[in-house]
């Protein structure tokens, strides 16, 4: 048996000539056990041993290979410095015209303008060409002797560009055609449909709903692709090579006008394809959430300390007031201590109300431009939201009070501050003592975004307050004083909706003289979710038919339920004026 061959672990002390008779012995013994029909252990750890000496063994060899051409061009770039070699003249084919030199050469940018006739224009093309060569091989620095590429280019048929063909490749699990093969024309791609469909089961799938389980395939892909293009970009001109494929183009008929023609910059205006998109997710108004299962809920009415708090105090009312007298008469039956039976509740409803969205796309206008696809998409989305949001306000709103205004409500002399700060305060004791609260407990108060900027306005008009230092910790401070959570949502008195038109079509130029804020206790209103149907990107017989597609599709449900006892609605009147009081001068105060 033949000695095992071991690669040693340093490869250094090995020549060259050694190395590569150590690799190509390395590589017989391991076909050799790798040809054996019995599969052991020790074969598989040898297999192994060998597998890792021969992969460093030929990194071994290339790595020398590299060092051995970076001192080649080490030592020719140090005999350039030295002994560099004279360009070789060009020799000039007999019988040709002398091209005249140049008295100045042309920049890579230049435009030359011509009024010559077509013969004329191609020999300027020709010199513009052989100006632009020489720079180039210049740049290069091509040592070596060698003919004008221009002299070759004379002898080379023209051969125009073949056109773009359609490529179209097969998928997976296609009855005889290998996956990524080549389909060649439309017949091969309907037969390797038919051929697949036939493979997959019935569509009848049981339980399935919707397309959830229906079994689908995916056949082929296509693409466009052009077998010849040019670019030229900063550093890629490296080869000789190079400087030829870029010549032969600008030298070509098509060329040749353009390399003369003049007035203007010529080239068409680049083309952007994205959006500019703006919008963002609304201010929405925040309330607890809870799920619903089925279609709605159901709830019985709560009582409140208002339910059985009398306004006067008797022996008739429960609680009762009990004199002698009464304790007298109610031997003789006049007056008896009168008891209440515990209620039966009265039951509330709410049905769920759903909303969501649907978007058709072309297949053809989604793969050429998927950002009008996704841009349009996005903006959908936040409509949703905003329309969502208005909804669930509008829905709060109808199941509060009727508007509130006459008295304080209606001053609208008063500063924006004052009158807003004000309102909510009064709203905010009037509520509390209705319904037995305590003068500390929260209250939740909901007003549009928009009435903070009016605040601030209006406290940037008071004297001895700096204009562009009116923070919002400080419009928050005048509400939290008063034991109030604010929440600023958009969507409601905006657009032309309700009190105020800020947002709407028509640029405004005033803020609204009005605004509508609603009160409750925390806990009053809450947010049911009910289903939720998302089937994002949807393709089906129909659509395919008319090379369409379901982009998204939303559906989700909500319902709004007022647990709470009573939700408030004012209306107060505002101005924005910086009023602190009356100024007076000296003179009226005599």
């Amino acid at each position: 048996m033949a000695d095992e061959i071991r690669v040693p672990e340093d490869l250094t002390q090995l020549s060259d000539a050694d190395l590569s008779a150590l690799e190509r012995d390395a590589l017989a013994e391991f076909d050799r056990l790798n040809d054996s029909d019995t599969v052991t252990a020790e074969l598989l750890e040898r297999l192994e041993a060998l597998a890792s000496g021969i992969e460093r063994l030929k990194a071994q060899a290339t790595h020398r290979e590299e060092q051995a051409t970076e001192r080649a061009a080490k030592r020719e770039a140090l005999r350039e410095r030295i002994r560099p070699v004279e360009a070789v003249a060009e020799p000039e084919a007999e019988g040709e015209p002398e091209v005249p030199e140049a008295t100045e050469e042309p920049a890579e940018d230049a435009v030359v303008e011509t009024t010559e006739a077509p013969e004329a224009v191609a020999a300027s093309a020709t010199v513009f060409a052989d100006a632009l060569m020489n720079r180039l091989e210049a740049r290069l620095q091509v040592r070596e002797p060698s003919a004008r590429l221009s002299e070759a280019r004379r002898h080379q048929p023209t051969q125009p560009a073949p056109p773009a063909r359609l490529a179209i490749t097969a998928g997976a699990d296609i009855p005889g055609v290998p996956r990524g093969g080549a389909l060649d024309d439309l017949d091969a791609l309907v037969e390797a449909v038919h051929s697949r469909a036939r493979t997959l089961p019935v569509t009848s799938t049981p339980n399935a709903r919707g397309y959830e389980g229906v079994p689908a395939a995916y056949v082929a892909s296509a693409r466009n692709e052009f077998e010849h293009t040019l670019e030229v970009r900063g550093g890629d001109l490296a080869q000789p090579s190079d400087v030829e494929e870029l010549y032969r183009e600008l030298v070509s008929r098509d060329k040749q006008e353009a390399l003369v023609a003049g007035g203007g910059w010529c080239a068409p205006s680049e083309t952007r394809y994205s959006f500019y998109e703006i919008g963002d997710s609304p201010a929405a108004v925040d309330l607890p959430s809870f799920g619903v299962n089925r279609g709605g809920i159901r709830w019985p009415d709560s009582l409140s300390l208002a339910d059985v708090l009398p306004d006067t105090f008797t022996n008739a009312t429960t609680p009762f007031l009990w004199t002698e007298t009464d304790d007298i008469l109610t031997v003789t039956g006049s007056t008896n201590k009168p008891c209440v039976r515990v209620p039966c509740p009265d039951f509330n409803e709410e049905r769920l109300d759903l909303y969501g969205y649907c978007v058709t796309a072309g297949n053809l206008a989604n793969d050429a431009y998927p950002e009008m696809t996704r841009q349009y998409l996005r903006n959908l989305l936040l409509a949703f939201e905003h329309v969502k949001n208005r909804h669930i306000i509008s829905e709060m709103v109808t199941l509060s009070s009727a508007i509130v205004t006459g008295g304080e409500f209606d001053d609208a002399d008063l500063p924006v501050y004052q009158q807003v700060y004000g309102s909510v305060a009064l709203a905010a004791v009037d509520y509390r003592l209705r319904y037995g609260l305590n003068e500390n407990a929260v209250l939740e108060v909901i007003l549009p975004l928009w009435i903070k900027e009016m605040v601030r306005s209006d406290l940037a008009w008071r004297n001895g307050v700096d204009l562009l230092d009116v923070e919002e910790a400080r419009i928050m401070q005048g509400f939290a004083r008063r034991r109030i959570r604010p929440q600023f949502v958009d969507d409601w008195q905006v657009r032309g909706s309700g009190a105020g038109a800020l947002g709407s079509a028509t640029t405004q130029s005033a803020w609204p003289t009005s605004v509508d804020f609603l009160l409750y206790s925390a806990g009053t209103f809450a947010l049911g979710n009910g289903m939720v149907l998302d089937l994002a990107v949807l393709r089906d017989s129909v659509l395919n038919a008319e090379n369409d597609h379901t982009a998204a599709f939303f559906e989700e449900a909500h319902l709004v339920a007022r647990f709470g006892h009573e939700s408030r609605q004012y209306r107060v009147q505002i101005s924005v004026n910086g009023n602190t009081g009356l100024n007076t001068t000296a003179g009226d105060n005599v």
